[in-house]
């Protein structure tokens, strides 16, 4: 954060620059003083109507579309003020009345903000309420000329100017109390900016109510007053929306987070009474048949398959919430590694942060036998030890007898503490190491711990990348991206899909599979081998099902061969599985680019762009002939997908887009832009739809490590 003094500094700087411009030009100085509360209110109305639909808290909103005529309003006042020359047929008395009828606009607004919260809010409706009254109050100024005179030349403020002034400072201190009856709903600091702007608005009411000439020093110090007040809205509103999206937008995230880590231990033990209570028929059939030995054991296979899944999901869950909720790397860390403790079953866990300037990796969290980060491996050099060889080599490591490793510098230690395994992990964000996480156990580590920790490696490294933008951002001052929000929407969606696919499909096959087991029990228990045998064995096309059905819901997470064979193979097995489903649709690949052309992180986002292209293609387009193009030309990437399709109309489709989710040209274009790169499409009816998505490699490169 600036300096305090620093700000005060510089804002006394300022307000001495304005008065010797009013001393030099009164006209100049009111100019400059009204554009920049014109800006500031235009400002609000642009980031509440532009994330209305992220909106949980609708006073902004509301306070965006009032404020966006109160500028208006307020620029006509600019215009209209005794020397501009643009409304020449009219004196002092129309600035003046301008000006009322903003302040009232701008503190009934105020008013009325705090009793929209929770309530229902339709933005047209109140942006067209607004436009009517505006048109209203001009009318009544320019066209019927009934609104009260507030000045008179040589006299002064007429009383109803002064008790209008009254009035509305009355109407801002309510709204002061309003505020504070509903703090709750707010960031502290956000509520506090709110709270002192308002008063600074009143203390210009007041300075407005005694100058006798519109140039006067009481007129100044009104206006100062308001640009400090302007000023301070800014700090709450469009500063904190753009750097602290959380503290406008998101409030209610933290309830969802924790209802949804309780469906997540629901779930969990769900699981386990289930596995609990397999087991137990298992031991009662191999006691009873030893023929049936081997189709239980692949039973239990798949089960197990499935646990470590669950396992790995709630693992990546925690991980998640984690990560949205610290603001610190100590705070964001933590949770990491007890959650690495919870589902792994490590003694001990704990994750670097990647000191790039100085070479090291610097201990941040650590949690089982060790919770402190200032012990003798607080710091460790890369290369050295451990830790440090993986992040010298940028290799996973796994070891199951840590006494018989050379690379372990303490083996008394080891000895001393029963420590038998050894895991660690590289956190690499776009090519870039940021970290190094790690566990020792006394039990050793099986196959799917290295899996298990691959898949939080890269959420984890883009927490610390975040976590680094972000500290980097408030000693610099510069702009972070929302790499947070985008996270967590694709968590959560993802999370719901999968839950709905483990629910609809798995669950339906293992709860077909715990009926036939108890049945073919009752059948043994009866004397009937026979028959129960014959249950059991037509178990196996169910069995084989839900294999199938895991495989599945493994490729949509992320196709396998992404990473065994990479983005040119992954694009031709795309094509065979579009074309097996749908025969009547010709693919025509033209691939002009190397594996080594497309960098890593760029191949995920070239699949599922290709993936919803296709969809649409299959969905809506009734095509027979996909032509798909993946190349560079002059240094960019380039994706294009053709058909000869029945085409639509963009517009009417991005309104689809925006209203219903439909066609997916959201999803493409976020995707797209969010990587670095551009997005375009082109149809229209009965002519077919191109898709084109391009990125410049070395920007692409670039730009993944921010």
């Amino acid at each position: 954060m600036p300096n305090p003094f620093i700000v005060v500094f510089v804002w006394v700087l300022v307000l001495s620059g304005l008065y010797l411009t009013s001393l030099y030009s009164y006209l100049l100085f009111h100019s400059l003083s009204e554009i920049f509360s014109i800006v500031v209110a235009c400002g609000i109305f642009m980031i509440a109507w532009n994330s209305r639909q992220f909106l949980d808290n609708n006073y902004l909103l509301f306070i965006g579309i009032a404020y966006l005529f109160v500028g208006g309003l307020d620029l006509l006042h600019t215009l209209a003020y005794k020397g501009m020359g643009v409304f020449q047929a009219h004196g002092a008395n129309l600035p003046t009345q301008l000006w009322i009828a903003a302040r009232y606009i701008e503190s009934f607004s105020l008013l009325i903000a705090p009793l929209v919260l929770g309530r229902k809010l339709r933005s047209s409706f109140v942006l067209m309420g607004y436009f009517l009254v505006v048109v209203m109050l001009l009318s009544s100024i320019f066209h019927w000329r009934i609104f009260p005179d507030c000045f008179v030349e040589g006299v002064g403020l007429t009383p109803f100017k002064k008790w209008s002034e009254y009035i509305i400072c009355l109407i801002l201190i309510c709204s002061i109390a309003l505020l504070v009856r509903k703090q709750e709903e707010f960031d502290k600091v956000v509520l506090k900016l709110l709270v002192a702007s308002i008063f600074l608005t009143i203390a210009a009411e007041l300075a407005f109510t005694f100058y006798i000439s519109v140039y006067g020093i009481s007129n100044l110090f009104g206006h100062f007053c308001k640009i400090i007040s302007f000023y301070l809205i800014y700090k709450a509103i469009i500063e904190t929306g753009l750097t602290k999206p959380y503290d406008l937008l998101f409030r209610d995230l933290k309830q969802s987070e924790e209802a949804l880590r309780g469906k997540e231990a629901a779930l969990r033990e769900s699981h386990f009474e289930l596995e609990r209570r397999v087991e137990e028929r298992t031991a009662d059939l191999m006691k009873a048949n030893e023929q049936l030995k081997q189709e239980i054991e692949e039973r239990r296979k798949a089960e197990e398959g499935l646990a470590e899944r669950i396992r790995l999901e709630g693992l990546r869950g925690e991980v998640g919430v984690a990560l949205a909720k610290g603001d610190t790397l100590r705070t964001l860390l933590q949770p990491c590694t007890e959650a690495l403790i919870e589902h792994l079953g490590a003694a001990f866990a704990r994750i670097w942060a990647y000191n790039e300037v100085e070479k090291m990796l610097e201990l941040q969290a650590s949690a089982g036998l060790y919770t402190s980060i200032d012990g003798s491996r607080s710091r460790v050099a890369v290369g050295e030890s451990k830790v440090g060889i993986i992040a010298q080599e940028r290799q996973p490591q796994i070891i199951n007898a840590i006494l018989s490793d050379p690379q372990i510098v303490d083996h008394d230690w080891a000895k001393r503490t029963g420590m038998v395994a050894f895991a660690g992990y590289p956190l690499i964000f776009a090519d870039s190491l940021v970290g190094v996480m790690a566990m020792f156990a006394g039990e050793p580590f099986s196959e799917f711990t290295l899996d298990a920790l691959a898949s939080v490696a890269d959420q984890i490294a883009l927490g610390i990348q975040r976590q680094k933008a972000e500290e980097a951002f408030r000693k610099s001052g510069e702009e972070l991206r929302f790499l947070s929000s985008q996270l967590l929407t694709a968590q959560e969606t993802e999370r719901g899909r999968i839950a709905r696919e483990l629910h609809d499909g798995i669950g339906q096959s293992l709860s077909a599979i715990k009926f036939r087991v108890e049945d073919a029990l009752g059948q043994l228990a009866k004397g009937s081998t026979e028959s129960s045998v014959s249950n059991l064995v037509n178990l196996i096309p169910v069995i084989q099902s839900t294999v199938e059905e895991v495989r599945r819901i493994t490729m949509d997470l992320r196709p396998s061969t992404l990473d065994d064979l990479g983005i040119l193979a992954t694009i031709a097995w795309l094509c065979r599985e579009f074309q097996s489903t749908y025969s009547t649709v010709e693919i025509k690949r033209e691939i002009n680019a190397e594996e080594s052309d497309v960098p890593n992180p760029l191949k995920i986002v070239l699949y599922r762009v290709m993936q919803e292209a296709l969809n649409n293609v299959a969905k809506h387009s009734g095509a027979n002939m996909v032509t798909i193009s993946l190349g560079r030309k002059n240094n960019t990437i380039q994706l294009a997908i053709e058909d000869n399709g029945c085409g639509f109309d963009v517009e009417e489709a991005r309104s689809v887009e925006s209203s219903k989710r439909g066609f997916g040209l959201g999803s493409m274009k976020e995707r797209t832009e969010l990587s670095g790169g551009t997005f375009a499409i082109n149809s229209a009816k009965g002519k077919g739809t191109f898709v084109l998505a391009s990125w410049p490699h070395n920007e692409f490169n670039r730009n993944r490590q921010i």
